[in-house]
């Protein structure tokens, strides 16, 4: 009889682990890990400068829309450093390499070595190293970033009656991605 109490005991034991606990929560890098495409971009523009100086007047201080460019962002986070970006616009397509690694206690990251130029449309002046935050911080599947960078000399080309416009601005993006 004790027996089989010990024995009830180790099998309601055994049970009550394998059906009992809850799945661990997964860490920060297994949550970011993999490919994350853009869905919905917001930028703002504030033009601060512009060559010729009549683009200022037509393009007006508050900037221009992107709307119509409307680039796609791949974000490929390989590892706990690496990170390739692929810009797909116009049918056409370019990936850069760079290093990543979180920062404010997993709230932001920083991202290095990455030619951001072709992500806005042209050649400009950025740093190396940037920062984007995360929005929402417990995400899973969908992922909210910002990013807020001045630039310099960034060349804007085929504006209407302009032709080529070289601009000095304060951009601030925000950028919905979703985990392929």
């Amino acid at each position: 009889m004790k027996k089989r109490i010990i024995f009830a005991f180790i099998g309601l034991a055994a049970l009550s682990q394998a059906c009992g606990g809850s799945d661990p929560v997964p860490t920060p890098l297994a949550r970011i890990k993999g490919k994350w495409t853009e869905t919905k971009t917001i930028t703002n523009v504030n033009i601060t400068k512009a060559t010729p100086a009549i683009a200022l007047v037509l393009l007006g201080n508050s900037g221009f829309s992107t709307d119509t460019i409307r680039p796609i962002r791949v974000f490929n986070f390989l590892n706990e450093k690496d990170v390739e970006v692929t810009l797909q616009q116009g049918g056409q397509q370019q990936t850069t390499k760079g290093t990543w690694k979180f920062i404010d206690n997993n709230q932001s990251i920083e991202f290095a070595g990455i030619n951001n130029a072709p992500m806005l449309g042209g050649t400009a002046a950025l740093p190396s190293t940037f920062l984007v935050k995360i929005l929402n911080p417990n995400y899973s599947n969908t992922l909210q970033i910002e990013s807020k960078q001045t630039i310099q000399g960034l060349r804007l080309q085929n504006i209407p009656t302009l032709g080529t416009v070289t601009i000095d601005a304060d951009l601030k993006f925000t950028i919905d991605l979703k985990k392929e």
